[in-house]
């Protein structure tokens, strides 16, 4: 639309069905794969802006570390923008649940645990991951 407004919706059924909808209109996984893709490059130029602005906002490292995860698929350094957002912003639970996902999903089993209990210990009420940080025999999928 040209206002620049995207509403998404989805609607999961009894039986763990998927439906989703952009702008009102039923979407498939690639339209919605594209849209993600998209956000994600959106995300990581307004974190760099940001950081132009002032290069000691943690929220921004956190952002842009997580667009480098899942826009770049650059593990290593998203690896260090969330080591650096967490530096510059310790208390920000966000970066810490982001972390943790990131460093489970590479195998990195300990550091995730130890991240997502701060992420709960900084914001209780949060509901990280519905409640379940990651497990020992959590890895990202290889196939």
């Amino acid at each position: 639309e040209s206002d620049g407004e995207v509403l998404l919706r989805r609607v999961l059924d009894a039986q763990g069905r998927s439906r989703a909808w952009i702008n009102g209109s039923p979407a498939t996984l690639a339209q919605l794969k594209a849209l993600g893709e998209r956000l994600v490059e959106i995300t990581g130029q307004h974190a760099h802006q940001a950081l132009d602005l002032d290069p000691t906002l943690g929220e921004a490292y956190t952002s842009l570390a997580y667009a480098t995860n899942y826009y770049d698929w650059d593990w290593e350094g998203a690896r260090a923008g969330f080591e650096k957002a967490i530096e510059l912003n310790p208390r920000y639970a966000l970066a810490h649940h982001w972390f943790a996902i990131q460093r489970a999903s590479v195998g990195d089993v300990d550091r995730a645990l130890k991240h997502i209990a701060l992420a709960v210990e900084l914001d209780p009420l949060s509901g990280v991951e519905g409640g379940r940080a990651p497990r020992s025999g959590d890895r990202r999928s290889t196939g």
